[in-house]
């Protein structure tokens, strides 16, 4: 069910990149695809501190995960809002962006739970309050959670047209403050060499103050 494609930096493991069946039994039918040809990004968990940004190592993973599983069609993915992501990895890379995609949480014996783990915990009944409230938990009940944002990537170059053409608007950015012109008053660097892994760590503090008004 999982693809774990591991990065590496100069012989040193860095973290690892993750793709899978996720938790939406239903994520390649709104494609038109089998569920053989469809997956899911799942995880990317990478150290601080590498030489090469997220974006990159994704679409490199892609290009492997293409090769290496010649049958599939398109990755999906989602950026979690109520953990301030928007998606800007996939807006990087190339991924379409389809708008926003509905949550349905549950809420058991004090744990927000996702309907497709109940249903591996419980079977089918898992996923219905009724059945939940009267073997479970008499207090279950469904959670609203914010919506995410989602986005595919088509490894075809038909599919990419076709939903290319019904993409849902342009995907959302971080907004940033104005520029503004400051003085520098003081800056301290606080740096440590690591001389077995030649890498240099460090942090840089700068103290200022505006000098005029964006």
């Amino acid at each position: 069910k999982l693809v774990r494609i591991g990065v590496w930096e100069g012989g040193r493991f860095v973290g690892a990149i993750i793709y899978g069946t996720g938790a939406n039994r239903y994520l390649a039918s709104p494609f038109g695809v089998s569920m053989y040809e469809a997956c899911e990004l799942v995880r990317v968990a990478l150290a601080p501190g590498r030489e090469h940004p997220t974006s990159k190592c994704v679409a490199i993973s892609l290009r492997i995960l293409r090769r290496q599983s010649p049958g599939l069609k398109l990755v999906v993915s989602y950026a979690d809002r109520k953990e301030g992501h928007l998606g800007i990895i996939y807006q990087a890379t190339n991924w379409l962006f389809l708008g926003e995609a509905t949550q349905p949480y549950m809420k058991v014996k004090g744990e927000v739970v996702h309907p497709r783990s109940l249903y591996d915990r419980y079977g089918r009944g898992g996923q219905s309050i009724p059945w939940l409230r009267k073997h479970i938990d008499p207090n279950a009940r469904k959670v609203e959670m914010p919506n995410k944002l989602k986005y595919v990537y088509p490894f075809e170059a038909t599919i990419r047209q076709q939903l290319a053409a019904a993409a849902n608007g342009q995907a959302p950015k971080h907004k940033y403050a104005p520029d503004r012109f400051a003085d520098v008053l003081h800056l301290k660097l606080d740096i440590t060499p690591d001389f077995k892994t030649r890498t240099l760590t460090g942090t840089a503090t700068l103290d200022f103050q505006p000098i005029a008004k964006p």
